[in-house]
């Protein structure tokens, strides 16, 4: 009978594991984009910046109890990027469509990888075995997008950039030195591009987002899936203002580790996250 019931138990593991929720970094969209497009990045800067990825997470998602395996999934045209886990294998999947949108830079590329790993280590507030969407939109700049351009040379990449005046003011009198003012440049600007891309898909009637128009929502009960926008930009730029020490992780039942207080500069912005809410 053993024989018998063990191979049953096993495929009904595997199938309830691969069940599990899927988070998706944006809301699905019909719109495609084939490899014959010839904007965003390349696929060569695409490998790029997932070899990255996978060498700076692999001994983090090991030390959490994972094992990461990273998708790559250039030749498929969709606008999107998601994780998920099937026991000790925590898996993120990014799509070439998404690589080649006109607004995706290799920066804004990284916060998308960033937003998925999120998922898997962002840390409060979860939902199931993941953190939300806010909160993986927050670890991305706040944690991950510091320690992918540890090695680079930001203040020379932020020279050839067009920064945002708000952008420039804020991350120069926020942080205090020049390597991670850089770096909150880099962030806030790609997550400005991401935004437009989202908001042209799925928020037509919203105006574009900008810095200088934050949601004002105020939640009275955190929300758990995809913020529109501006909110999402809004949780970006107050992530690259916070300066909090990257290297401190954010634990999954703390509201008030590893990053800025609620209601303070840096801290999640209020259209999504409700303080006294979030469970």
């Amino acid at each position: 009978m053993k024989k018998h019931i063990l191979p049953l138990l096993f495929l009904f593991c595997t199938t309830h594991a691969a069940q599990s929720p899927n988070p998706i970094c944006f809301p699905e969209t019909n719109v495609r984009i084939p490899m014959t497009s010839l904007t965003g990045i390349t696929e060569t800067e695409f490998n790029r910046v997932l070899d990255k990825v996978e060498k700076i997470y692999a001994p983090i998602i090991e030390k959490a109890g994972g094992s990461l395996s990273v998708t790559r999934a250039w030749d498929d045209d969709k606008i999107n990027a998601k994780a998920w886990r099937v026991f000790s294998s925590w898996y993120i999947k990014m799509y070439g469509g998404l690589a080649r949108h006109k607004e995706v830079t290799s920066d804004g590329f990284t916060l998308v990888a960033c937003h998925e790993l999120g998922h898997h280590v962002g840390g409060f507030p979860r939902e199931g075995w993941y953190s939300i969407e806010g909160q993986s939109d927050y670890y991305s700049v706040l944690k991950c997008a510091h320690k992918i351009w540890a090695d680079e040379d930001s203040v020379a990449i932020v020279k050839n950039m067009s920064v945002d005046a708000l952008v420039r003011e804020k991350c120069t009198t926020s942080i205090g030195n020049d390597k991670e003012r850089a770096e909150c440049m880099r962030s806030s600007m790609a997550a400005k591009g991401l935004a437009r891309m989202l908001a042209e898909f799925h928020f037509v009637s919203d105006p574009m987002p900008e810095f200088d128009t934050p949601d004002l929502t105020r939640v009275k009960k955190t929300y758990t899936s995809h913020p529109n926008a501006q909110c999402r930009l809004d949780t970006n730029f107050q992530a690259a203002l916070c300066n909090v020490n990257p290297e401190i992780d954010i634990p999954n039942d703390r509201s008030d580790v590893g990053v800025c207080l609620f209601d303070k500069m840096g801290g999640r912005p209020a259209c999504w996250y409700a303080e006294k809410t979030a469970k």
